[in-house]
């Protein structure tokens, strides 16, 4: 225990911690300002005065039509083939699609129950990637700087060190990122009480959302062990940045090339993005290889229902494995 409040100490004396902490929270803020700028209720009186004037413009266009069909939708582009079979009825079913100036009115009024899910889950990813950075370089600048030497002279359990500094992550990160996501909802709900609308937030809505605020912070998480981890097999912070970036992009090179050989029912389960998104919404359908032809001949093509549960345990396996391999290299590595 004494090790566990040691690194829980050790880490929040870091400067880089609150600079990566405070600045991850910058960024619902800014996006929260620039949402609230462009969001409002109400269209101002230049924006109706301008639908006015673009509502009596369509009135004129149809009235000149009707005194010319021929040439007006000539003058339009249209070849003169077509234009001459044009009547007075064509000129009200082409200009007249307008019922009045509120047709010509766009304004932008945030919806928290209908864009707040998709916003919020996305900008908790930011909170998560800065977890997994402040694991790596917590772990990582002890490697550097000669510590994790000097503190295995006075605590030579290796097993102890390791499970209180991946405990001090984890349990780190769970406080981060449980205030993350309150925060980053707490902000957006202040916008769509202050600049746009709430919409129809019902019990239904509101489990859906502790569900998505829930399961991203549990990223979260798990990122930070992640990062924990793969700092203990690589004693470097940076191999942390390398593993996901090489990730990322073998999963964009590798994925084509693995759907075009093995031509799989439903390539996009070889995509990360697709498993974001069961994670944060609880589940997504993914379309079959041949879904769009199948639907164009009146067929309803099988999907495959892939859930939050089954990317759970698919990381659960995998921190259970990261887990054993760097403890066991840890236990094992030459520290000098």
């Amino acid at each position: 225990m004494r090790l566990f409040r040691a690194e829980i100490s050790r880490v929040l004396r870091r400067r880089l911690t609150w600079i990566l902490a405070i600045g991850a929270f910058a960024v619902p803020l800014v996006v929260a300002v620039m949402l609230s700028m462009e969001s409002r209720t109400e269209a101002t009186d230049a924006e109706r005065a301008q639908a006015e004037q673009e509502w009596q413009r369509l009135q004129d266009d149809v009235e000149k039509c009707k005194e010319d069909p021929e040439a007006f939708f000539i003058d339009w582009g249209y070849p003169e083939e077509h234009a001459s079979d044009m009547t007075e009825s064509e000129c009200e079913m082409e200009l007249s699609w307008a019922n009045g100036p509120e047709d010509f009115l766009y304004v932008y009024t945030f919806d928290l129950s209908e864009e707040g899910r998709l916003l919020i889950a996305n900008i908790s990813l930011v909170g998560a990637l800065a977890a997994m950075v402040l694991a790596a370089s917590a772990i990582g600048a002890e490697w550097s700087s000669g510590g994790m030497s000097n503190l295995l002279l006075w605590h030579p359990n290796r097993w102890k060190v390791y499970a209180a500094k991946c405990a001090a992550a984890v349990g780190l990160s769970a406080v981060y990122m449980a205030a993350y996501t309150a925060a980053v909802f707490g902000i957006f709900y202040l916008v769509a009480e202050l600049r746009g609308t709430m919409g129809e937030m019902d019990s239904a809505w509101w489990s859906d959302m502790n569900g998505t605020l829930v399961r991203t912070a549990v990223l979260g998480v798990f990122a930070a062990l992640v990062g924990a981890t793969f700092t203990f097999l690589g004693k470097h912070t940076a191999l942390t940045g390398g593993v996901v970036i090489g990730g990322l992009v073998l999963s964009n090179i590798a994925g084509p090339i693995i759907t075009a050989i093995t031509n799989p029912t439903y390539p996009d389960l070889l995509s990360p993005s697709y498993w974001l998104d069961a994670w944060s919404y609880g589940e997504t359908e993914l379309w079959p290889a041949n879904g769009t032809i199948e639907s164009m001949n009146g067929t309803e093509p099988e999907k495959y229902l892939l859930t939050w549960d089954m990317i759970g345990i698919g990381m659960l396996i995998v921190a259970l494995v990261l887990v054993v391999l760097s403890s066991w290299s840890f236990r094992r590595r030459d520290i000098a």
